[in-house]
């Protein structure tokens, strides 16, 4: 990211240079398995019902099985009526996440689990040890 703002003496002008690019976006749209395996597609540009659409035909599809359970947040490409139809065909079931849900945040559990130490450590620095050092079990899957 090419910074906006920045610092110079009194009188004085801020002169850097930023980086000349395309200034496109590439986007990366994944699934993950329980077992880890994934199936994943690099595009340029946003990502669309219709780029959602060839991700779903192209590299999901080719990777579920009857049963399987594909949970989608709530951007509108995800409710997209031909993928989810491409989905179900597969035999899969199609779940949408709530709108917001702390409870399937993992930073958020890993705050919640450790609010009560806050609020009964005594020494600052005790509490920043705890705040800065997550037990690996909490510490699986948190980014």
């Amino acid at each position: 990211m090419t910074r906006l703002y920045g610092r110079a003496f009194k009188g004085q002008r801020v002169v850097d240079d930023a980086p000349h690019g395309h200034w496109s976006t590439t986007t990366m749209i994944s699934s993950i398995r329980s077992d880890g395996s994934t199936a994943c597609m690099t595009t340029e540009g946003p990502t669309t019902a219709e780029v959602f659409r060839t991700y779903v035909r192209s590299f999901l599809l080719p990777t579920l099985r009857g049963g399987d359970i594909v949970i989608l947040d709530n951007l509108s490409f995800h409710k997209d009526s031909h993928a989810i139809e491409l989905i179900q065909q597969a035999g899969a079931h199609v779940w949408f996440l709530p709108s917001y849900s702390p409870d399937l945040h993992p930073r958020s559990a890993w705050q919640r689990h450790h609010q009560h130490r806050f609020c009964n450590i005594g020494s600052l620095p005790a509490m920043i040890h705890h705040r800065f050092h997550p037990t690996q079990r909490f510490a699986v899957g948190w980014q």
